[in-house]
């Protein structure tokens, strides 16, 4: 009788043993969306307007106007070659420079073969309700639709945070996926997680996850900026630790977008468009955009970079608990 039952057990632990490793398999990491900040500001000669002694790096394009259509063009082609998903247009609603300028980019987007769509971020609501926030948005997506970014099903409105959204209690439209950037508590994505003003000591939030070249306040006149906080402006190490945590958080499936603060943010120096910098070590104007190209090369050629145990699989799950409640009953039939 003893052998009777050591037989068929035996066979059945020799098949789970044979078919279990294979239900360790590994799985995909799941798709991570690329989002960039984007400024419709600049105008006027250096130094005035927009590009103001402040501004100590230049644009490899020069000290550019925001509606120049080359260069709208041209930053749309840096955009698709960098494989950017997004690209969140900071609005500024009582702006009427940036207000033009918001067309422009979607006008010329809509004659372009795009893999990079657009979606608005509001900055300073000013005297704007909400619901004419809103209604201006649904109005652009209208207008432009093939080219307006859609998350979670909607479209993507975002709001940079403001005493104006009281605390996060602020209308939301059920015709958006709308969410809060920022460094306060009530932000859903934060903008960067480095400088003093973000002081909750973490680097990621809600599935998301920030990266930021630098940061650097010492050329704002001191009642601006007072204590004129700085990081890595020599671009030495700053990127690369925050593209390599993004990374890993990518490869454990814990996040599911990574935004980059800036495109062209020149006043704070965290912009990564092609510029001549004034402190970095490296002094090619396409550093901070090739490592970039690099970082999201790796982000999406990540494959087979997640290990799904066989109880978080369904089909190996199906297949496993088959072969127990077949090996249960041979053991009880024999």
């Amino acid at each position: 009788m003893r052998t009777s039952l050591i037989s068929p057990l035996f066979l059945f632990l020799i098949v789970f043993l044979m078919v279990f490793p294979f239900a360790s398999v590994y799985g995909n990491v799941r798709y991570v969306e690329i989002g960039i900040y984007y400024g419709l500001w600049f105008k006027g000669d250096y130094p005035t307007g927009s590009w103001n002694p402040i501004v100590i790096d230049k644009p490899l394009l020069g000290y550019y106007n925001s509606q120049n259509e080359t260069i709208i063009t041209q930053h749309i082609a840096w955009f698709n070659d960098l494989k950017i998903d997004f690209a969140m247009l900071i609005w500024r609603p009582s702006d009427t420079f940036v207000n033009q300028t918001l067309f422009d980019v979607f006008d010329i987007a809509m004659n372009k073969t795009l893999y990079t769509k657009f979606t608005l971020l509001v900055e300073h609501i000013d005297d704007w309700s909400f619901s004419e926030i809103y209604d201006f948005a649904y109005g652009l997506i209208e207008m432009y639709n093939p080219v307006y970014y859609r998350f979670e099903g909607k479209p993507l409105i975002l709001f940079f945070f403001d005493d104006a959204l009281n605390g996060g209690n602020f209308p939301r439209d059920d015709r958006f996926t709308v969410r809060v950037a920022g460094s306060t508590s009530y932000c859903d994505w934060l903008y960067e997680n480095v400088s003093p003003y973000y002081g909750s000591g973490e680097r990621s939030r809600a599935r998301h996850v920030p990266v930021i070249p630098r940061f650097d306040e010492t050329h704002f006149p001191i009642e601006e900026r007072p204590n004129r906080y700085n990081i890595d402006i020599e671009l030495k190490y700053l990127y690369s630790e925050e593209w390599q945590y993004a990374l890993h958080l990518a490869r454990t499936n814990s996040i599911d977008v990574i935004t980059i603060s800036c495109w062209n943010e020149y006043a704070e120096r965290t912009a990564i468009e092609p510029h001549l910098d004034a402190t970095a070590i490296n002094k090619d104007p396409f550093y901070l955009y090739n490592l970039t190209k690099d970082y999201i090369s790796e982000l999406k050629g990540l494959t087979d970079a997640r290990i799904v145990f066989w109880y978080q699989n369904p089909v190996f799950f199906g297949v496993i608990i088959l072969g127990i409640a077949l090996g249960v009953v041979i053991l009880w039939k024999w």
